[in-house]
Formats: C-alpha cells, structure tokens, sequence
C-alpha cells in the first residue's frame, strides 16, 4: 500500500515526522503531540514542506480536527500508548483516522520481556533511580514544571510495577555482568559466553 499519508500519534520533537516525510509515496504528515514546547521544537528543526504539526491529545477527540478522520493510510505511535490512560479513546480515535484498509504501527513498552527479571536489583532507593532516570529525558524540559515530576512518578511506578526496579540492595558488578552473559577468568578480566536469547 503507498503512503499517501501519515500521522504520527505523539510525534514529540518531530524526528520521525521528518524521516516518513522523506520516503517514496508519501504526500503528507501530519504529527501532534500534548505538550505545545515539543509541537515548538519540531516546527523549528523538523519541518518540512508536506510535515504539520499540532497540540493535540489521543485521549481527546476534542482536540483532533475532523479533518483527519478517514484521511490517513498509515498511523504511526512510538513509545506513547503505554503513557495513555485512556486506551480505550486513543485507540478508537487513531483508529478512525485511518482510510479503508490502512495500518497502525505502534512501538510500546511491554510487560513481558525475558530481560525484565534480571533487573529489579539494580537500585537501592527511589530517589536513586529517581536520579538515574532524570538524565535520560532530556525531553523533560519540553513538559510543563507541573508536569516533569509526575512523568518521572509514573515512569517509576511503570518499572516498579513491571517488577524492573525494587527496593532491595543492589547486586556487585560481577553479578551484574554475569546477567549479561559474561564469566569473570582468573586474570580478573571477563569473557563472553554464548547466550541464547529470545524475545
């Protein structure tokens, strides 16, 4: 199916946008996002002829224009769904932005992960995975000040509930490493060991 247009559900600062932009087939996108300082960033340094860019909510139909109702062939959503609380009204409006026969791509967080169960160790306390995960957001700054602690919250109780990150002490490196799939040699340096892996 050529694209004759996308949209994209959460685009944030408008990387993607701009890469469907450039594909073969494709005539238009459209990317919205809920915080009006990503919609800003992208326009700056994301824009192109055929890309638009508005403050909207997935979980709002009030915020979506009738005009994309029926009018995209591919709907596009990275790492947003799992942020939604509403599920059920995002989903049922993306839905209906699509033409008769088109798709919906989303990338989400998932619940099961053979990865997840090595991890819940990692950290001692809240405010230290508090302090680990503020420095990879870099995209924080763009969410209002009311905003930024209770995104951070959120995220928290996401790994915590997904069993991620507990309280408990935290394991050595070597244990760490040994999760990894590496075995720790005499002469102190590490060695990999072929791990079977699935997803």
């Amino acid at each position: 199916m050529a694209i004759q247009g996308a949209i994209d559900a959460g685009c944030g600062t408008g990387e993607l946008c701009s890469y469907i932009s450039q594909q073969p087939g494709v005539a238009s996108v459209v990317g919205f996002d809920l915080s009006p300082d990503f919609i800003s960033y992208a326009r700056t340094n994301n824009s192109s002829p055929n890309v638009r860019y508005h403050v909207a909510d997935a979980a709002d139909p009030s915020t979506i224009k009738p005009e994309w109702r029926g009018a995209f062939s591919k709907v596009v959503s990275t790492f947003v769904l799992h942020w939604v609380k509403d599920k059920p009204t995002a989903l049922n409006m993306l839905n209906s932005c699509l033409k008769p026969g088109g798709e919906i791509v989303f990338l989400c967080v998932s619940d099961k992960s053979k990865f997840h169960e090595k991890y819940p160790h990692c950290y001692i306390s809240r405010d230290q995975v508090r302090g680990v995960i503020r420095p990879t957001l870099p995209h924080l700054s763009y969410l209002p000040e009311d905003k930024q602690e209770e995104f951070v919250d959120e995220l928290i109780k996401m790994a915590e509930k997904r069993h991620w990150i507990t309280g408990e002490e935290a394991p050595t490196v070597h244990e760490v490493l040994g999760v990894h799939g590496y075995s720790r040699s005499k002469d102190m340096s590490f060695k990999t060991q072929p791990t079977a892996v699935s997803f």
